[in-house]
């Protein structure tokens, strides 16, 4: 929260004297923003800590960098949600389409060549003694 809130009041200290733009009052904006949303404690709930965590983010145009980028799960790829992993895809890299923990990294570099920006694919990850996937990985670009 406090590096949010530092780069939002950097920025308004930064913006130029003749602000053609109006920058002035968008970062304005977010500095009150931010200051209000820190004066808050963090919420018990891990759902609301997320979106609380979302909210400190909100202004930056790059997102978070990480997993809480991704908003819900979705059939095809698209920004900001994570879609399967097709079984084709699996099985062009590994050979198989029930990769095990130890593949699972070989996966992740291959599939994230076909992703785009905010894009997020996922796959199920088998142990050789469960019918059942026991992990579920996750591989994806940020948004930057």
């Amino acid at each position: 929260m406090q590096e949010q809130l530092d780069a939002a009041r950097s920025s308004l200290i930064d913006v130029p004297d003749d602000d053609e733009y109006g920058l002035a009052d968008q970062y304005r904006e977010e500095v009150e923003f931010l200051e209000g949303l820190a004066e808050k404690p963090l919420p018990e709930n891990d759902e609301r800590k997320v979106a609380y965590i979302r909210a400190a983010y909100r202004f930056d145009e790059c997102g978070m960098g990480n997993i809480l980028d991704i908003r819900g799960v979705t059939e095809a790829q698209r920004e900001f949600a994570a879609a399967p992993a097709s079984p084709e895809a699996i099985q062009a890299i590994i050979g198989h389409v029930r990769p095990t923990a130890a593949e699972a990294r070989k996966i992740a570099f291959g599939l994230n060549e076909t992703l785009g920006r905010a894009e997020c694919l996922y796959f199920h990850v088998y142990d050789d003694d469960n019918d059942a996937p026991t992990q579920i990985c996750f591989v994806g670009n940020t948004v930057d």
